[in-house]
């Protein structure tokens, strides 16, 4: 029989349970949380949670990783963790051996200090040790072309700012359509680079392009100066990459080197779809966008924006609003968009605008796996779509039940008050 992984509760304490982030908490302190290894070769060592050098700490194996650890049973990325209101999000990012909480399999848990997590064969107590001052709010709610007022946009803004400052080479993760691209072109904007050369390699060009963008006249002659952003490196066959990695070391800081990508850098070096020496050298530092499922609190404004540039009048109805919010954007901000558009040209029938797109044979108006198998997600992506979802509609269901009545939903639900309360916010 398979192991069960958890993905609802940890125990009894509503404060360990595994679930999304809304991610739309703005706060003036965050937690301030350290991890502590016990046993092994590294008893006591202390490792501080440090939100100013990445969106999220990444805790693995590779030197990609915020936490590097010797233990040879964990994946080279293995899990990441994030603030969350005064929680840590942990999220196990797709690993070989799994993450266990005091003891439970799980896939992503809200955490409060005091549980210990198990990677491979080692022990890390997390301990809070305290509050600090947020250093993580921007002063607005743009980064050039990229909205967001939510607390995961915020943190990323604001590593964004300050790593355009750098000579850093930076490598931008996230999913499909959540502004990859842009992202890219807003640290171009931000840096002392502003007014040079902006070019971009594409791993997906016809191999003559791209040829050509490699010669000694193409490409990173084009971004001398400037900004070069490689998009999906690890879709370079293996000997664009040699020569993209000797163009690179030719040009020194000559060129600034920006990389987008959808997939798992350390996966890809572990499978040999990417050079080890070209992936350690594209990642000085690391940003990642967060997929707008966990923007809950930026779709209005993102709607806001696409209605008025797609040429609606006034603002967004309420009711479509109210659809815009209930649905959880699998093709991320690019869908939201396109939804927003259909819904500005169709009028009144957000049905068609909210149609879905992709392989009419797998998906259903109504057919949430449906789309989600029509989509280029990975399991854990898709997963966290459909637990999102069947929470919502869950508490939803529960507290007409009941009337309205908080508790006793939360009772029926064997849930805690509070922790039905948590599940209500992360909708909102």
């Amino acid at each position: 029989m398979s192991e069960r992984t958890h993905t609802t509760l940890i125990g009894s304490d509503p404060s360990t349970v595994a679930g999304l982030s809304g991610g739309d908490e703005r706060t003036d302190r965050l937690p301030v949380f350290v991890l502590k290894i016990v046993g092994g070769e590294e008893d006591g060592s202390l490792y501080p949670l440090d939100w100013t050098r990445s969106s999220r700490v990444l805790v693995g194996t590779s030197a990609a990783c915020d936490i590097k650890l010797a233990d040879s049973l964990v994946s080279r990325r293995h899990l990441a963790l994030g603030p969350q209101g005064g929680y840590l999000q942990l999220t196990d990012t797709e690993s070989t051996n799994g993450t266990r909480v005091n003891g439970l399999r799980v896939v992503e848990a809200l955490l409060k200090g005091g549980e210990t997590i198990t990677i491979g064969g080692t022990d890390m107590r997390l301990m809070r040790t305290g509050d600090a001052q947020n250093p993580m709010q921007h002063p607005g709610s743009a980064f050039g072309r990229v909205l967001g007022r939510s607390t995961d946009m915020q943190r990323v803004f604001v590593l964004g700012t300050r790593l355009a400052k750098t000579k850093l080479p930076i490598v931008v993760e996230g999913e499909t359509g959540t502004g990859k691209e842009l992202f890219a072109e807003a640290l171009h904007e931000a840096s002392d680079r502003a007014d040079a050369p902006y070019a971009t390699l594409t791993a997906s060009s016809a191999a003559a392009d791209l040829m050509a963008d490699l010669a000694d006249d193409g490409v990173f002659a084009r971004a001398q100066g400037g900004t070069l952003v490689i998009d999906e490196p690890a879709e370079l066959p293996l000997s664009a990459q040699a020569r993209v990695l000797q163009l690179i070391t030719r040009a020194g800081e000559t060129v600034r080197v920006v990389s987008t990508t959808k997939r798992n850098l350390d996966r890809e070096a572990e499978a040999g779809r990417v050079r080890e020496d070209l992936m350690f050298r594209l990642m000085g530092a690391r940003i990642e966008l967060p997929p707008l499922r966990r923007r809950h609190g930026d779709i209005a404004l993102l709607a806001s924006h696409f209605w008025t540039i797609g040429g609606g009048q006034d603002t967004p109805p309420a009711d479509l609003l109210a659809k815009l919010h209930d649905y959880h954007w699998p093709g991320n901000v690019r869908e939201f968009r396109h939804a927003v558009e259909r819904a500005v040209a169709l009028g009144d029938d957000y049905a068609l605008a909210f149609a879905p797109r992709g392989d009419a044979g797998l998906a259903t108006q109504d057919d949430l796996v449906g789309r989600l198998l029509a989509m280029d997600l990975s399991l854990q992506q898709a997963r966290a779509v459909l637990v999102a979802d069947f929470e919502r509609k869950y508490t939803e269901v529960a507290l007409k039940r009941h009337g309205g009545n908080v508790t006793r939903a939360a009772a029926a639900s064997g849930l805690t008050r509070r922790y039905f309360h948590m599940l209500r916010a992360k909708q909102k």
